[in-house]
């Protein structure tokens, strides 16, 4: 177990520049965005399903 945690980085020491930190939160939105498009793939909401 110390060992996988050795293992991982620390991001203490890390510089993110704002471009850097906004690219990778939208990264992050576009999987999410494309994970709830695969989830509801199908699903109907037609009148009649309420």
């Amino acid at each position: 177990m110390t060992t996988i945690v050795k293992s991982i980085p620390s991001f203490q020491d890390a510089s993110l520049t704002p471009d850097q930190l906004r690219t990778a939160l939208r990264l992050c939105g576009a999987v999410v965005f494309g994970a709830l498009l695969h989830a509801t793939y199908g699903l109907d909401l037609s009148y009649g399903f309420f």
